[in-house]
């Protein structure tokens, strides 16, 4: 089924299609979105047309403005929120209230799970990372593990200190297998070759790549290490 008004070639015709990888990184309900029927979570993923939401329920293309509706997400900021809606072209019906992550209808049939991926010198901002992830989107998370000082003597590498790096660079790819998409910590714009090599293994498998630049969680692990709000206290 197309939209409710336009079929899929009058919609290609007038709006186009989304290029390939030109997907947005934030999917519609981690923005907010609700479509006209009232669904939201997982329901709802970006359209093959630009300007278009797909509702896995309704089966059927939205427009994010003319048909969708939008409720600030628990997340965001005042300042998040404004500049979000702010930026929009055209603006959507916005619903009073806050949409919080737990309200959101998630028809999954299994737990989404996400491997963090990052350099071992950020085992503690990764472990953050993957606190708000599991706190904020129920999501199971897998990756490098945050080990206290009594256990290890040295800061990262420990794989290689200890002659397991290459085992455990294998098994972390095997975590990529088991999940449906990874998180990269690329904390200061920093990527290794053993980061860059599971970002590279992760798009050939298809799997979604976010990044701490650009995602909602990276922002308030972010603020939190520059001295803001305390993100224990977000979402």
């Amino acid at each position: 089924m197309s939209s409710p008004t336009l079929t899929d070639e009058q919609l290609e015709k007038k709006y186009g299609r989304r290029q390939t990888g030109a997907q947005p990184l934030d999917e519609p309900q981690e923005l907010g979105y609700i479509c006209p029927k009232g669904h939201g979570g997982d329901y709802l993923t970006w359209s093959e047309f630009k300007d278009f939401i797909w509702c896995r329920k309704c089966q059927t293309d939205y427009h994010y403005a003319a048909d969708c509706q939008l409720k600030r997400m628990c997340w965001m900021t005042d300042e998040q929120w404004e500049g979000f809606v702010g930026r929009l072209p055209t603006k959507p019906t916005i619903l009073e209230g806050i949409q919080h992550f737990p309200d959101c209808k998630i028809p999954h049939n299994k737990v989404k799970i996400v491997t963090m991926c990052g350099s071992s010198k950020f085992c503690d901002i990764m472990a953050v990372c993957a606190w708000l992830i599991e706190k904020r989107e129920h999501a199971a998370t897998m990756g490098l593990h945050f080990l206290p000082r009594w256990h290890c003597k040295v800061d990262d590498h420990l794989g290689e200190v200890e002659g397991v790096a290459e085992a455990m660079d294998e098994l972390h790819l095997r975590k990529i297998d088991l999940s449906d998409e990874i998180f990269v910590v690329n904390y200061d714009d920093y990527i290794g070759d053993s980061t860059r090599r599971e970002i590279e293994y992760a798009l050939s498998k298809k799997k979604k790549v976010r990044w701490f630049t650009h995602d909602p969680i990276g922002s308030l692990v972010q603020e939190f290490l520059n001295g803001g709000k305390d993100v224990s206290n977000k979402g």
